[in-house]
């Protein structure tokens, strides 16, 4: 006969973890690696109440049989028997928990993944936007770069069309005077102009074109103000403005040279590649006005003050953009100073 089994303890089953807990993974692991010792508690209970089930029903049987057995052990079967049915509804109960249970941690285990997901997902992008940020302030400065080449670019060429030089020699007056200068330059009839000796800046001419012939070079002034009156063959012609002194007509003036000593009215294109000094007047007048622009590229080029003011510092200045054309104006007592 089936000897009957003391029932296991029913299992503790642990508390899942709240949602939002800071240690969640942890002890949703925990949760998870003790669930298999409550199912073996469940499976033990119900193994017990399969076996006691079992010797009841053996027991009532002989009960039955043994017309002398005793009412005490009838009763002692049916206790048995009712144990067995309340031992198996206490399995069945803790069965249908620990499934619960198990559910709702795979879907917590879900959302943590989703979140995780969500997380690395957003990583990304920010990077990749950080990414493009960085490519396009990189292209907006190779824009820049480009654009400033350009814009020099188009300047040296408007400069090198609207200017020309001579060796034609020439006494500085007033009157009709005529050079030879290169081919194919922009000069056009009514065009006003200025002449400037490049050994001697304080000897020039202005006037206005009355013609000019591409094919040739010749070219021929109506000179109404010059300064001078010694004849020069080395002179450089560009643009001017008309009615004003020959001390405030700027005419461009190459220099290869790594010194220079300025004169007023004069625009030095500083093209040597080392670093070029330009020399200011010691004694400038009012009005004086010199320019100078660095050809070379160079941002250590210098404009010495000979002793004037430059900016009310009485230093000389560094020109450190070679992309900004300098030009100043003397005006006493403040010295030399930028003017547009």
């Amino acid at each position: 006969m089936t000897d009957i089994v003391p029932i296991p303890a029913a299992p503790t089953v642990p508390t899942y973890p709240a949602l939002g807990s800071t240690n969640f993974n942890q002890e949703a692991y925990t949760y998870g690696t003790s669930m298999p010792g409550v199912s073996f508690r469940i499976w033990e209970i119900g193994k017990a109440s399969e076996t006691n089930a079992t010797a009841a029903s053996e027991r009532a049987e002989a009960s039955a049989l043994s017309a002398g057995q005793s009412q005490g052990f009838r009763n002692e079967a049916e206790g048995f028997r009712n144990t067995a049915n309340t031992a198996a509804g206490t399995a069945t109960t803790q069965a249908g928990i620990a499934t619960g249970a198990a559910g709702t941690a795979t879907t917590q285990a879900g959302l943590a993944n989703t979140a995780r997901s969500g997380a690395e997902t957003a990583r990304s992008g920010s990077e990749s936007a950080r990414d493009d940020s960085v490519l396009a302030k990189n292209a907006s400065e190779s824009a820049r770069d480009a654009a400033q080449g350009y814009r020099d670019q188009a300047e040296v060429f408007a400069t090198q069309q609207l200017k020309g030089s001579s060796t034609t020699s020439v006494t500085p007056g007033a009157g009709a005077k005529s050079f030879v200068i290169e081919a194919n330059r922009s000069f056009v009839t009514g065009m006003y102009v200025v002449a400037t000796s490049t050994s001697d800046p304080n000897t020039r001419m202005s006037g206005y074109v009355t013609s000019y012939n591409m094919g040739s070079g010749a070219l021929s002034l109506s000179v109404d103000a010059f300064t001078g009156s010694t004849a020069k063959a080395d002179w450089v012609i560009g643009v001017a403005a008309p009615g004003g002194s020959t001390s405030s007509v700027l005419v461009y003036v190459p220099v290869a040279g790594t010194t220079q000593a300025a004169a007023p009215g004069a625009r030095y294109g500083l093209q040597n590649a080392a670093k070029t000094t330009v020399t200011l007047q010691a004694s400038p007048v009012n009005g004086d006005v010199v320019a100078v622009i660095c050809d070379n590229l160079r941002r250590d080029n210098v404009i010495a003050r000979n002793g004037q003011l430059i900016m009310g510092l009485a230093e000389d200045l560094i020109i450190d953009n070679p992309y900004f054309p300098i030009m100043l104006q003397y005006q006493s007592p403040f010295g030399w100073r930028f003017i547009s």
